[in-house]
């Protein structure tokens, strides 16, 4: 009989983006973070395990993740987990797979041992993978009305089962088991995130707040741009080269729990502030967080709301981590980190709330990814330390799926001319991404040309850049003189000031041997489309 010895175990949910975001349907969606948040608990991993092994510690659960200390013997750790697996795949209806890797604690330290249970999880990752399999198109196949994927055979007891469907607002459709099943739980079990946020508006507030009903309803709810909205995916900054240094399960779960609340904290939080500013007298909050934990952020909401959003959760969370780290007993982080908090990245993508759920997701990932890009790039990063970067999108056609693609085609004039030997002109119409500092002072700058300035002088800014180098200027030049109200003009030249656009008005020499040139005006009049103006602010510009 073999030894019972100390086994780490790591535990992945691959795929968990195409499980959760599998369909349009906030209801769909609503349901299947709910049960994946259920399925990746401490608490329900701990009994699902102890049930099996003994001396069970865990160090981490959420965010699609976990990590287990536990003991036995080699053969007991597999069968408990493969019945752990199998349940993570009945709960869902086949709709998730957990892998895990293991490594035997009394032969390696913490370190490696970690190192040797990922690298064992991404074997299995990658020996079985989750596909799409192609459909075969054929009139004895159904397929599922939200998700494409093929209706499973049923025998003629099960036909009632076989027909259920999904008729919320006589919305009659057939359903595969895999949506069916998050549907059922989303009735069953409420979202624990937009529960801590409806109990903490109640304390604050007194009111019980409703969620919305579906993605419309949410886009209704924007007052300055009816029907638009926004997604904001949000990822932390460098944290694998930190964890790649922790040495001790007790840092790790320190890490761990320090990131997960921070950033859990400060999306419900920074969703509070975003209801005190915008949605006080509303007895429906417009937002809805669709996956939270871990390092991660996925949330829908007004686009009115969302940069507000965006700035307060960076700051939120750079501040609660940075307090952590600075008050721990142990000086790992504080000295890594230099003393500075953790940071995260946010790409916001904005469109119609009938735009397709997954075009939105799609933008916004890509525009993160731009964002890490960026804060990779900035003077003051460090190997583990990278500034937070906020990149955005409006996405107004369906076929602007590329984001890099869309401003490589649309956003750029490149010309070529012959001036002081310089055979290039190249003009880049936007500055984004921007750091923290930089967007916020952008939203700020927004808020007050939205404040000073009628909406069609701000709307003739916006479309300058298009007109080339020469008619750009000369455009702006004629609306800057043209404000007869010295503040209209000081609001002009501190934007534009701000960002290095006044010398050149409206262009930011970057690179004066090449020709180079960028502007921030479109930037700045994309976010004011987005900002609300009362009666009172619309008579003032009016009159000036």
């Amino acid at each position: 009989m073999s030894n019972k010895q100390q086994y780490l175990i790591e535990i992945g949910v691959p795929s968990i983006k195409n499980y959760v975001f599998g369909t349009n349907k906030l209801k769909e969606i609503r349901g299947a973070s709910a049960l994946l948040s259920y399925l990746n608990h401490k608490d329900f991993l701990l009994k699902s395990i102890e049930s099996y092994l003994s001396d069970v510690k865990c160090i981490f659960a959420g965010g699609g993740s976990a990590q287990f200390i536990v003991k036995g013997t080699e053969e007991e750790v597999e069968n408990c987990m493969n019945r752990l697996a199998n349940t993570f795949s009945q709960e869902t209806n086949y709709g998730l797979k957990l892998i895990y890797g293991k490594a035997d604690l009394s032969k390696d330290n913490y370190k490696i041992a970690r190192k040797v249970a990922i690298f064992e999880s991404n074997r299995k990752r990658d020996e079985s993978p989750i596909e799409n399999v192609p459909m075969l198109h054929v009139g004895y196949v159904r397929e599922c009305d939200s998700c494409s994927g093929v209706i499973q055979y049923c025998e003629k007891e099960d036909k009632k089962h076989f027909e259920q469907t999904d008729k919320t607002k006589s919305d009659d459709r057939i359903l595969c088991n895999i949506c069916r099943r998050k549907i059922d739980y989303s009735s069953v079990v409420k979202n624990d995130y937009n529960s801590a946020l409806k109990e903490k508006i109640f304390k604050t507030h007194k009111k019980n707040i409703k969620s919305s009903e579906d993605f419309t309803q949410i886009g209704d709810s924007c007052k300055a741009r009816k029907n638009y909205t926004a997604v904001v995916y949000a990822d932390g900054n460098s944290m694998g080269k930190l964890i790649q240094q922790i040495d001790s399960p007790d840092l790790y779960e320190f890490f761990s729990d320090t990131v997960d609340q921070a950033i859990k904290d400060s999306c419900i939080e920074a969703l509070c502030d975003v209801y005190d500013n915008f949605y006080k007298q509303s007895e429906i909050f417009p937002a809805e967080i669709l996956l939270l934990g871990g390092d991660d952020l996925i949330v829908y909401l007004t686009a009115e709301s969302a940069f507000d959003f965006a700035l307060n959760v960076a700051k939120k969370f750079n501040e609660k981590t940075e307090i952590k780290f600075n008050e721990y007993e142990n000086s790992f982080f504080k000295d890594l980190l230099q003393e500075k908090g953790l940071t995260i990245s946010l790409g916001i993508a904005y469109g119609k709330s009938h735009t397709p759920f997954n075009m939105l997701l799609n933008q916004a990932e890509q525009l993160l990814k731009s964002a890490k890009t960026a804060g990779a790039k900035d003077p003051d990063s460090t190997m583990f330390y990278a500034p937070t970067y906020i990149d955005y999108n409006i996405l107004t056609n369906f076929n602007q799926v590329d984001v890099s693609q869309l401003r490589k085609e649309v956003l750029h004039l490149d010309k070529t001319i012959i001036e002081d030997d310089k055979p290039y002109q190249k003009l880049k119409l936007y500055q984004k991404p921007y750091s923290l500092d930089n967007a916020e002072k952008l939203y700020e700058y927004a808020q007050n040309l939205v404040e000073k300035i009628p909406n069609s002088r701000l709307k003739r800014f916006g479309v300058a850049p298009n007109l080339g180098k020469v008619n750009a200027t000369l455009e702006c030049l004629s609306l800057y003189t043209g404000s007869k109200d010295s503040s209209q003009r000081t609001a002009i030249w501190e934007a534009l000031s701000q960002f290095e656009c006044m010398e050149e008005m409206p262009w930011k020499i970057e690179d004066q041997s090449t020709n180079h040139y960028s502007t921030m005006i479109i930037d700045l009049v994309e976010l004011a489309d987005f900002i609300k103006t009362t009666d009172d602010q619309v008579n003032n510009a009016a009159q000036h």
